[in-house]
């Protein structure tokens, strides 16, 4: 558990060093020891910790507007030691590692905790982690302590999910859209090639993608889930229309299908085709639908080799699910272990504003909203990372989500 709290300590700050001055500590008599005390508020004990009662009671107590999940709002000095009586470490811990999501057992219909499930649910919009970070560091340069901590500019990254490759590919296909009355894109798609096929927009993402400067792109496969109808469409990752799919991007990650999504045990058999099929290693992953078994999921794909998973967005709501911006590395809510794999906050997914089960908003609800994200998430620095898939810009759908795309990488 040290290694966890020291992690959580250094992680607010945004240092290495930070923990070797601040103490987590019951014992008023090693206060001194310290320039700064974070009192613990009883979390972590066992007659609290995993229990219903272990979770913030609302109203929140706040410190110059910030929420305090646990503890007391109260930052005094106690002769040259700085005790801050709000427990910064557990309310870090409860949000970083979705603690939340072992106690509170709500689910939708896709298995998935959505923002509104959440006891933060108001708050999703702030970098909350972060602003108790700004809380701790402010108190560490009251006491003396300076970390010469340098700005970190915030790195665009623009993610896509091929849940499909192309519409009118194959016979069964072809069919259909001739049944329908769609001769036309079939004609383009069979006759000109897949590059004409209105759900193989993958080279329009990589055009636009490459015109700005320092953006990361990732594309996340999948390779498998044939038993269930939410992995549909299926499609080869063999394929020739796969393999010109995944040439055209320098990142490549697992999409985990919903299959495995609830038999977390079938990642490695994904993880190898996908190797197989793209000829690269492969140690990134998503979880399709975002759908997560937490902890489950993510010590499986600890296990398999995955280092790093863009899973942890909410559906229903753009946001901040982890309270931050910044990778972090995932901590066992149940036993808290400190794992090797890194957690990537998604902020923004394209059908969460469209869709009426979640935002449901307008375009220009969208926008702004986009804008007071990207300007929270700038005050921190850390990755902006943002899902758009291939249908929402193929103009197969009646939104504006390739309109959305094209101002959201430039905004």
């Amino acid at each position: 558990m040290q290694d966890t709290i020291r992690y959580i300590i250094n992680f607010l700050c945004g240092s290495s060093d930070a923990a070797n001055y601040v103490g987590y500590e019951a014992d008023e008599r090693r206060w001194s020891r310290y320039k700064v005390v974070i009192k613990p508020s009883g979390f972590f004990d066992a007659a609290c910790f995993g229990k219903w009662t272990s979770m913030p009671v609302q109203p929140f107590k706040s410190i110059n507007s910030t929420p305090i999940l646990f503890g007391e709002p109260n930052i005094v000095f106690q002769k040259d030691t700085c005790v801050i009586y709000a427990d910064l470490v557990a309310s870090a811990f409860f949000v970083l590692s979705r603690y939340e999501e072992t106690i509170n057992t709500a689910r939708d219909d896709l298995g998935r905790f959505l923002n509104r499930f959440s006891v933060l649910k108001n708050y999703s919009d702030r970098c909350l982690v972060d602003e108790w970070g700004s809380l701790l560091r402010l108190s560490l340069i009251k006491s003396g302590v300076d970390l010469k901590l340098k700005p970190t500019p915030l790195q665009m990254v623009m993610t896509h999910d091929a849940d499909s490759v192309a519409k009118y590919r194959s016979l069964r296909s072809v069919a259909g859209g001739v049944a329908r009355g769609k001769i036309a894109a079939v004609a383009k798609s069979v006759i000109g090639g897949v590059e004409h096929d209105p759900l193989f927009t993958y080279p329009y993402m990589k055009a636009t993608e490459e015109k700005v400067p320092g953006l990361k792109s990732i594309l996340f496969v999948k390779v498998a889930g044939k038993t269930l109808p939410q992995d549909l469409p299926y499609y080869n990752p063999f394929s020739k229309e796969a393999k010109k799919m995944m040439s055209l991007f320098d990142n490549i990650g697992l999409h985990l299908s919903y299959e495995a999504g609830l038999n977390p045990l079938k990642t490695k058999a994904e993880k190898d085709i996908l190797e197989r099929a793209s000829g690269r290693k492969i140690s990134i992953n998503r979880n399709h639908y975002l759908a997560c078994l937490n902890p489950k999921d993510m010590l499986i794909l600890e296990a398999e080799g995955i280092s790093d998973d863009y899973s942890m967005g909410y559906a229903d709501m753009a946001g901040f699910r982890l309270g931050t911006c910044r990778p972090v590395r995932f901590i066992n809510p149940e036993t808290l272990r400190l794992t090797s794999l890194t957690l990537h906050p998604l902020i923004v997914m394209d059908r969460s504003f469209t869709e009426q089960r979640y935002m449901g908003v307008s375009y220009q609800q969208a926008q702004q909203k986009i804008s007071e994200l990207k300007a929270e998430a700038a005050k921190y620095g850390g990755e902006f990372i943002m899902l758009w898939h291939n249908v929402s810009l193929s103009g197969l759908e009646h939104n504006y989500l390739r309109e959305l795309y094209d101002w959201a990488l430039l905004v």
